[in-house]
């Protein structure tokens, strides 16, 4: 299990950085895809908003679709979130009814990133396979 902080999220660098995190300036979260790869927390956040969602709803969905791997707590969860919309990956969407919840999908920029992602993710798979003979195609 991995209980994601607000930090790794949101890339705010941190006073208490590990060595692990020197090596990105405990900024985990990268400003662009040209940089690297997302996060796993948010590339669940982003893939749970391919249908409108609020807050408590992404987090049951990551943690389910993480199997439990990735704990989102609603400081870090809303970090993340205000983060991907300053950079119009998601998009709020009107709630009828409720005032109070937000919902929340994913933009085609951030759609984008989900395809990156991906692209990214085969490529290292395929290599991974290539090199280690698992992939006897």
């Amino acid at each position: 299990m991995t209980v994601v902080s607000e930090a790794d999220i949101v890339g705010v660098s941190v006073t208490d950085i590990t060595d692990a995190d020197t090596k990105t300036g405990g900024r985990i979260m990268p400003e662009s895809s040209e940089r690297g790869s997302l996060t796993e927390a948010v590339y669940y956040i982003l893939l749970s908003l391919y249908q409108p969602m609020h807050g408590y709803g992404i987090m049951q969905t990551v943690g389910e679709w993480s199997r439990g791997r990735v704990i989102l707590g609603a400081g870090t969860l809303y970090g993340a979130l205000n983060t991907l919309l300053e950079k119009n990956w998601i998009q709020t969407v009107a709630v009828v009814g409720d005032s109070r919840k937000k919902e929340y999908v994913i933009t085609e920029i951030g759609r984008q990133q989900i395809e990156d992602e991906l692209l990214r993710l085969d490529e290292r798979l395929t290599n991974g396979r290539r090199v280690t003979g698992g992939d006897e195609g």
